[in-house]
């Protein structure tokens, strides 16, 4: 699996298995739950477990924001929260999905993807996505 990145803000956990994108500053213990998830085959709803259920008290509209890819035999699983896009490139077709404006998180499933790209949109920020040739490659 090829991983192309820009260094930037966002933390990145990446795997053959899994990707998880959250804000620079993220909970040291959310880092570490969802890093032991994406390398060692967890699925996207322990993913979504660990980042809702961190503290006591947690409610939605305290959730930070977070993109989370699990992809197995049986498809790609995703969600993402905030300004965080997420384009999954299938044989066929193309999914698209943004966090931004939405209450709790986005989710989907589709089959086994061609291609994967995970995104902060820097909403507000006056930047731009990075294209993919324009960071480096990390080879798993």
């Amino acid at each position: 699996m090829r991983i192309d990145y820009r260094p930037g803000e966002w933390l990145a956990l990446a795997s053959p298995s899994g990707l998880a994108l959250l804000e620079g500053g993220a909970d040291p213990s959310l880092v570490r739950s969802l890093w032991s998830l994406v390398s060692g085959g967890g699925t996207l709803g322990e993913g979504l477990e660990a980042v809702s259920s961190r503290r006591p008290g947690t409610t939605l509209s305290s959730l930070p924001p977070f993109a989370l890819v699990f992809v197995d035999d049986a498809g790609a699983h995703f969600a993402c929260r905030g300004p965080v896009g997420i384009v999954v490139e299938l044989a066929e077709a193309k999914v698209c999905m943004s966090g931004a404006g939405v209450a709790s998180w986005r989710e989907e499933h589709t089959a086994v993807p061609v291609a994967v790209t995970v995104t902060p949109e820097a909403v507000g920020r006056g930047r731009r996505a990075a294209k993919p040739t324009e960071g480096r490659t990390l080879e798993l």
